[in-house]
């Protein structure tokens, strides 16, 4: 009987894992000729966030809903995490689905406060949140994220490698 419950815990184990994989396997952040097509016709960044979300919700199905303006992203291995926009003389604060790392099981979402522009990552075992200053790339041994954010304004000026940890992203070197 033990090899019975033993098989049909592997059984369930094995289709999480295809679940997981089916996520994952069509998580592709917009190529810079795709982001240049979605966004053609865009009337700002909030509304470029919105087109490239569109896209991004259908290639990652089972992993955040949009409900008006909160956007509800689940969390691994339970929960979800709701981000609401927020509307101000400024134009506001608004969230849009970008990016899944797979690497560190993170969403990245293009944030946008008024005319500013960063990326917040969201970590699904945990629940926390960095903004970070441009979209993040995971290195090979997943406890590093890079950014790169260089122009003539409103920007950092720096390459920067921040630490993963399950406590949070912290910045390492610049």
């Amino acid at each position: 009987m033990v090899w019975l419950e033993h098989a049909r815990s592997t059984v369930r184990g094995a289709l999480a894992a295809l679940v997981l994989f089916a996520v994952v396997a069509h998580a592709v952040p917009p190529t810079p000729e795709e982001l240049a097509r979605i966004c053609a016709d865009a009337e700002d960044s909030p509304h470029c966030g919105r087109l490239v979300e569109q896209v991004q919700l259908k290639r990652l199905p089972s992993l955040a809903v949009r409900e008006g303006t909160a956007l509800r992203i689940s969390l691994y291995p339970s929960g979800t995490a709701t981000l609401a926009d927020t509307e101000a003389l400024n134009g506001g604060r608004s969230y849009s689905l970008w990016d899944y790392l797979n690497e560190i099981n993170a969403v990245v979402l293009y944030t946008t406060d008024g005319d500013d522009v960063t990326f917040t990552v969201l970590q699904r075992a945990t629940g926390r949140k960095t903004e970070l200053p441009s979209d993040p790339k995971a290195s090979p041994d997943r406890l590093h994220l890079v950014t790169a954010d260089f122009c003539e304004r409103r920007c950092v000026n720096e390459l920067a490698v921040w630490r993963v940890t399950r406590d949070g992203i912290h910045k390492a070197w610049t």
